[in-house]
């Protein structure tokens, strides 16, 4: 929502019935990517307990409950911000819970890059492992550098429909170049489109040996496929929720919250699980001595 500058902007009343009708559909999306991420934590918890609670610690396990839990605590802390009760400290809180969303995406990409550096290991491809730690870490900085220069340039501000603020909302003075918005969301696809060739170049090489031994290389490729198509639809209905020409008041943030990159973190979860899962197997058959860099070490 843009608003006019000053300190504390008035609304116009007529606005209010509009105003209520964007809040509730905005609590009502966000406790729905909330209930989504708990019901997921509830029904995966016996994995967890198997692979995180019971084992040594590792940075696996500073991965997983952030990835898990950030998400989780930051769609129910965006809920208790929505009412009309807005203050500048409370939107600038607000903002901050939003960058979950970059947190979450990043440290799944961190995990799907480890599965494609795990498969690269060994022989004469040192540029291309840094090659994949460098393109991580540009698109990274870059994603941040875009969200940082967006909360500058729209320049949070209070809107009230009194002067005594008793109904308050969080809105902007400027609206954001569309192009900032479009690359924003365009990146991680690239970055996970990049990722998905790397390892399929790789596991066509092992599958022209035996495709059948190597079930670790085929939950690598599924796991890479299905979560370039989840990013795909996640990066395509941010853009649509964020293009100025949609009419409907609701459609935006309907769009932002099928698209919210939070569920993804629900898949960055079952990464790691299939991958667990299928180590666990491939600990009995000699696939682990094909391939020495497939490891438990690796995938732990």
């Amino acid at each position: 929502m843009a608003f006019g500058d000053g300190d504390l902007v008035l609304l116009d009343p007529a606005f209010l019935p509009t105003s209520s009708f964007i809040t509730h559909v905005q609590v009502s999306c966000q406790l729905s990517v909330a209930a989504l991420l708990f019901f997921d934590s509830v029904i995966t918890i016996d994995d967890e307990v198997k692979y995180f609670w019971s084992t040594p610690y590792s940075s696996a396990h500073l991965i997983y409950f952030s990835n898990k839990y950030i998400g989780l605590l930051c769609s129910l802390g965006s809920i208790y911000f929505r009412p009309f009760h807005a203050t500048e400290p409370l939107c600038e809180l607000f903002l901050l819970l939003h960058t979950s969303g970059l947190v979450t995406t990043l440290l799944v990409d961190y995990i799907l890059l480890l599965r494609v550096l795990a498969l690269y290991q060994g022989g004469n491809v040192k540029k291309v492992i840094w090659g994949l730690r460098l393109l991580y870490i540009l698109q990274g900085a870059v994603r941040t550098f875009l969200l940082v220069k967006t909360r500058l340039y729209e320049k949070i501000a209070v809107g009230a429909y009194s002067m005594s603020a008793s109904m308050a909302v969080c809105g902007f003075l400027r609206v954001v170049p569309q192009i900032w918005v479009d690359s924003y969301w365009t990146i991680p696809l690239c970055f996970e489109l990049t990722l998905a060739i790397m390892i399929l170049i790789k596991a066509i090489g092992f599958w022209s040996i035996n495709k059948k031994k190597f079930g670790l290389i085929n939950v690598l490729v599924q796991d890479q496929v299905f979560f370039l198509v989840l990013v795909l639809i996640s990066s395509t209905l941010q853009i649509l929720a964020n293009q100025p020409k949609i009419e409907s008041i609701s459609a935006p943030y309907i769009l932002g919250a099928i698209g919210s990159p939070l569920i993804l973190s629900t898949i960055g979860n079952r990464l790691l699980f299939h991958l667990k899962d299928e180590a666990e197997r491939s600990s009995f058959r000699s696939e682990s001595d094909q391939i020495s860099t497939l490891s438990a070490l690796e995938f732990a």
